[in-house]
């Protein structure tokens, strides 16, 4: 599905609706993926559920956050795309223009994303042990929040650079893994089989 989708959104000279489509089946993919992977790893352990169920669901939102400002991100792209078009493909540092609404909504998330990563780092620092899976993931997570900012400000103030635009599609797509992946692990383990796992 997701191949022949891609062949549309060529196809069809990028169809806005199907970009974005396109993207979210992508992120389903790379859920699928992960889950099957953290299943197939972790078989032998048995989940004990002690975890502060404030943790979940603040890990929970910050992953729904990251889902709608990807949403929100390739809704701008569109409108870029369609703005560039009118230009005749010209004048590339103009095309921001053709998303200003949307482009003001994506930058006010991100503070959003910001600042419910900050509160889940807490949580995590408060539950978790310093070398933990868990507060590895949440370090890697404002490591790519980071490089996330400063490919937006290339975006925005320096023309679109092509490959500020690869970069920010891909740091999106490794913070939702990442974050999934952490959803997954917020569950403290206890020892089976003679080896123990993540005990926070």
């Amino acid at each position: 599905i997701q191949a022949w989708l891609g062949s549309v959104v060529v196809s069809s000279n990028l169809v806005p609706w199907i970009v974005t489509v396109h993207m979210l089946i992508a992120l389903v993919i790379l859920a699928i993926s992960i889950f099957t992977w953290y299943k197939a790893k972790h078989l032998q352990f048995r989940i004990l559920l002690t975890t502060n169920p404030i943790i979940t669901f603040v890990t929970s939102l910050a992953l729904i956050i990251d889902v709608i400002q990807i949403i929100f991100g390739t809704e701008v792209r569109e409108k870029i795309d369609e703005y560039a078009s009118k230009l005749n493909g010209n004048n590339r540092q103009l095309w921001v223009n053709g998303a200003e609404n949307l482009l003001i909504n994506h930058k006010n998330l991100a503070v959003g994303v910001i600042v419910i990563n900050i509160i889940l780092y807490v949580l995590l620092k408060n539950n978790f042990k310093s070398n933990s899976i868990q507060r590895q993931l949440m370090s890697t997570s404002f490591i790519i929040i980071m490089f996330q900012i400063f490919a937006g400000v290339m975006l925005s103030y320096w023309g679109l650079p092509p490959v500020a635009q690869a970069a920010h599609i891909l740091l999106a797509s490794l913070l939702f893994g990442i974050q999934f992946y952490l959803l997954l692990n917020v569950f403290k383990t206890i020892e089976v089989s003679g080896e123990k796992y993540n005990v926070g």
